[in-house]
């Protein structure tokens, strides 16, 4: 089976196709909730009737990556709500008792602190019913909760944006392993990730160097690492060869404690 346009070389990985592509959700329809935004009930049917496929998989755990989970009406009315209203922060890392600027901008919610390689984000409060909107929309997808059940999807409760603003604005190796993580640190580090603006390539490899591969993420794209992918592999966002504009990334995580 052919995998999707969109997988880059060396490609090592064998795809697994889950659903056949019939119609794309119509015009993205603002519900107005407050400030919530979502997607009519006639555009809910559709949502389980999107391309969607098994990256790595095995009994324990793997990768889904679900190409144009929002369409670009959709995923622009994110992008431009972000741009508008949110403010980003530039971030100083720690690095052997030294800090330094990091090479991107960094926005964080959630109602408990999380830390990594030499970063902590502060508590901020509950995440946005914008945000929320999105986890929401994955439990409308029946082909994601057949794999993901939905009470994990409800145990997320913080949201990390990264700013891409540039084409060397890059995500070095690392997996999402903190004891903090969860539902289950040792069984399932469950993280949602949505891509706006413009395409990234997005990088994965097995920490035995037995496997590797790259997906170009494109606006509106989605994946989701689930059971142990996290214990087994890492993954990045490269510097670009040619010029980008800006790409902004959502990430959804549990924590624990």
């Amino acid at each position: 089976m052919k995998g999707d346009r969109r997988l880059l070389g060396p490609q090592t990985l064998v795809l697994q196709r889950l659903i056949a592509p019939l119609r794309r959700p119509g015009p993205f329809v603002v519900l107005r909730c407050g400030s919530l935004w979502g997607l009519s009930q006639f555009q809910l049917r559709f949502l389980s009737k999107l391309p969607m496929y098994k990256l790595i998989s095995s009994k324990k755990g793997g990768l889904l990556y679900i190409p144009k989970f929002y369409n670009k009406e959709q995923s622009d009315y994110y992008l431009d709500y972000i741009r508008i209203f949110q403010n980003p922060n530039k971030i100083e890392q720690k690095i052997k008792g030294r800090l330094f600027p990091l090479h991107r901008k960094i926005l964080y919610y959630g109602e408990k602190d999380y830390s990594y390689s030499g970063l902590t984000h502060k508590a901020t409060g509950k995440i946005p019913k914008e945000f929320m909107r999105v986890l929401a929309d994955i439990k409308h997808n029946n082909n994601i909760t057949k794999l993901i059940k939905t009470k994990n999807i409800d145990f997320l409760n913080t949201v990390l944006i990264n700013y891409y603003e540039n084409e060397n604005n890059s995500l070095a190796w690392h997996s999402d392993d903190e004891p903090e993580l969860g539902p289950d640190n040792e069984k399932n580090i469950l993280v949602v990730s949505l891509s706006l603006g413009d395409s990234r390539e997005f990088a994965i490899r097995s920490k035995d160097n037995k496997i590797s591969s790259k997906v170009l993420l494109e606006n509106g794209d989605l994946v989701i690492m689930y059971g142990n992918f996290q214990k087994e592999f890492e993954h990045s966002i490269p510097k670009a060869k040619n010029k980008k504009k800006l790409r902004v990334n959502l990430t959804y995580r549990n924590i624990l404690k």
